[in-house]
């Protein structure tokens, strides 16, 4: 999965031994001869589909041309798992692959994620992963707490004041 991902956008792969563990990919010099949780740098985990860690969109992105470039409302609503619209499109640059698949940045050069381009009238790239997607998985944890009878309780803005 992770070799299919890179090969969407470059020939090229990260120079070094890509080393599994359980679902998550790591890039490392040489496979460790202990057990380690975490070894090297995080390339990405496989669940249903494979989710790249920023360092891989990064890396990716100095590496090829399929790229579309949105303003800051579009850049916004990206990270925020919506699609994106041919209105929020600052520039494109050579959107053709096999399936679609295209790499989404920022004014700055900065990847956001990636979608699927779209030949559509309003959607233009469908949204399929996106930097904020690990803040929406953790989102449910960090709103809640434990109490003794095992109920989830929702914090008020009163519970943070003096």
């Amino acid at each position: 999965m992770l070799k299919d991902f890179v090969e969407h956008f470059t020939e090229e792969f990260p120079e070094g031994v890509v080393w599994k563990k359980d679902n998550k990919y790591f890039l490392v010099k040489e496979i460790p001869k202990l057990k380690p949780f975490y070894a090297g740098i995080y390339l990405g985990a496989l669940e249903q589909k494979f989710h790249p860690s920023s360092w891989l969109l990064e890396w990716v992105s100095k590496r090829t041309k399929q790229k579309v470039y949105v303003d800051g409302k579009g850049e916004w609503m990206f990270i925020c798992g919506k699609d994106i619209y041919r209105s929020s499109w600052t520039r494109k640059r050579r959107v053709v692959s096999k399936d679609g698949t295209v790499l989404v940045m920022n004014i700055h050069d900065e990847c956001l994620g990636y979608g699927v381009f779209q030949d559509r009238k309003r959607i233009a790239v469908r949204n399929v992963f996106d930097i904020g997607d690990f803040l929406r998985r953790e989102r449910p944890f960090s709103r809640t707490k434990k109490v003794t009878s095992e109920k989830k309780v929702r914090f008020r803005k009163k519970d943070f004041r003096n």
